[in-house]
């Protein structure tokens, strides 16, 4: 059975303590049996020598059980050090590690071979799931590859027919249909490239092509191209000039994504601000709840399921995955039934932080 360093402490102790006594008994016999034929400077003189050689000899004694002691410690240690070593390298299996000194190594022993038995497992879980996510990309690019490739090119095909059709067709309530089918189409192309795209960020296939230009002039010309197919609406500008470095068409597929959001859930005019190193875009719709903020940049959250049926909640999913790439947050700040505050910090962008701000970022897309 294992002993206690408690009681290893004692023995060392009881030695010492014998030893000390059985060199004392001998020096005494010497003192007494001669002491009748020495002077007292003699006796003064053989006294204080024994003393010495008593210290001595203890402290020899105490120093060798000591030192014992240190190396059986040691000794242990290194046997935890080389199990370390060998987790670190083999990753294997760890065994059973087996310590012996004392009782109280013992129980370090078996709790440490216990936890890294647990991070084994748990290590072991993590590389099956791993490859279980592995092999759902690689199946959902083969399912997006097979989509695209069986569906863009009837979607053209019905794209081109009905809009030649629809520069032939006089009476209205044809026409009505042939522009149903052109603006469902549409759809469709949008929500597919989307929809890939989402992937495509999700699983950093995504290759980002950085460049520095005016983040206003970007804006500009997606207000253009969103009032074009939504000529009803107002968007409210207030910005100003803002260079920054990036994916300049990810970050115009941000601005898109936020103003049509914004326009979605909202039947007012909604806001677009870019000052002070933020972009925000503000709209006074219906709001989100604050239980659901941390979910709405999810793939395929809705705030409001029962409308939008053009909608596949991927927005808010694709902005979140633009941001990432370039180190960007977005911050939603909202108020149910008065509107909600979509906001990103540019400053880690901004042009005049190279070169540092380049390096940042082009690790992220390498």
């Amino acid at each position: 059975m294992n002993k206690s360093l408690f009681r290893i402490f004692l023995q060392y102790f009881i030695s010492i303590l014998i030893i000390n006594l059985f060199i004392f008994y001998l020096l005494d016999f010497d003192i007494v049996e001669n002491i009748e034929k020495m002077a007292n400077e003699e006796i003064l003189y053989i006294v204080e020598n024994r003393f010495l050689f008593l210290t001595i000899s203890i402290s020899v004694f105490h120093l060798l059980l000591m030192r014992k002691f240190a190396l059986d410690i040691q000794e242990e240690i290194s046997k935890i050090d080389r199990y370390l070593d060998e987790i670190l390298k083999k990753k294997s299996k760890p065994k059973i590690l087996q310590l012996s000194y004392s009782s109280e190594f013992r129980e370090i022993g078996k709790k440490l071979s216990r936890v890294f038995q647990e991070i084994y497992k748990i290590s072991k879980k993590r590389r099956k799931t791993n490859s279980r996510l592995k092999l759902t990309t690689i199946q959902q690019e083969q399912l997006l590859r097979a989509i695209s490739h069986e569906l863009k090119n009837p979607i053209a095909v019905i794209l081109g027919y009905s809009q030649l059709l629809e520069s032939d067709i006089s009476d209205d309530r044809q026409l009505r249909y042939i522009q149903k089918i052109i603006s469902n189409t549409k759809r469709m192309d949008r929500l597919l490239n989307r929809l890939r795209l989402a992937v495509q960020l999700e699983n950093r296939k995504f290759r980002l092509e950085y460049s520095s230009f005016d983040i206003a002039d970007v804006i500009y010309k997606v207000v253009d191209e969103v009032t074009g197919y939504m000529p009803n609406r107002k968007i409210n500008l207030d910005i100003s000039p803002y260079q920054v470095y990036g994916d300049r068409t990810l970050i115009e597929l941000v601005a898109i994504n936020l103003i049509e959001n914004g326009l979605k859930y909202s039947k007012s005019d909604i806001l677009v601000i870019l000052k002070e190193d933020y972009l925000r875009v503000v709209d006074f719709g219906i709001g989100i709840e604050q239980s659901k903020i941390p979910s709405i940049t999810k793939k395929f959250y809705r705030v409001d399921r029962k409308s939008h049926k053009d909608s596949m909640g991927l927005g808010l999913a694709i902005v979140n995955y633009i941001l990432k790439l370039h180190k960007l947050e977005l911050e939603i700040e909202s108020e149910l039934g008065k509107g909600s505050t979509f906001s990103i910090k540019l400053l880690p962008i901004k042009y005049n932080k190279l070169p540092k701000e380049i390096e940042t970022i082009s690790s992220v897309s390498s």
